[in-house]
């Protein structure tokens, strides 16, 4: 399968995860006894800045717009939470399609 982007695009996809791992909740003020700490607006979370999306453009070679799918392609759409048999609307739960 032929990948969207150039190898190049490894830096934007470090930056982005970078984000999302420094602050995963995206808390912009937070207080822990007699300490306080304030992150800049934006930070943390799974987001392409504007950069990011100019980079990725001019490695792809197209100069309109795009879209890019952050799915792994093994994603499993299955709930990783155990299945309550006793609720739901009588059917069979068939994981990945709910009850069916």
């Amino acid at each position: 399968m032929a990948r969207p982007l150039p190898e190049q695009a490894t830096a934007v996809v470090l930056s982005v995860a970078g984000r999302a791992y420094i602050n995963p909740t995206q808390v912009s003020y937070e207080t822990i006894g007699p300490m306080s700490v304030q992150r800049p607006t934006g930070s943390g979370g799974l987001y392409l800045t504007k950069a990011d999306k100019a980079a990725l453009k001019s490695l792809s070679g197209r100069g309109g717009a795009f879209t890019v799918d952050p799915t792994p392609e093994t994603a499993d759409p299955s709930p990783t939470w155990p299945i309550d048999s006793d609720v739901g609307p009588g059917l069979e739960y068939e994981p990945g399609w709910g009850w069916i």
